[in-house]
């Protein structure tokens, strides 16, 4: 977990506030970058602590010439 507990309440009360949902997409390659895992496991974190935010990770496919 990348939120400590105090984190994760104050993300909470201001993520009530929003009146509207959100989605989030995150694109990510199949061998991931530095910092792919983390930026998953952190969005997936947010994720969980609002039902007005959602969406999900998608593969990222590279055109060849």
């Amino acid at each position: 977990m990348f939120l400590k507990d105090e984190d994760q309440k104050f993300v909470k009360d201001q993520l009530s506030a929003m009146t509207q949902k959100v989605k989030i997409i995150h694109f990510t390659q199949s061998i991931e970058c530095s910092y792919c895992r983390e930026t998953r496991q952190l969005l997936e974190e947010l994720m969980l602590l609002s039902d007005k935010l959602f969406g999900g990770i998608f593969p990222c496919f590279s055109k060849k010439s």
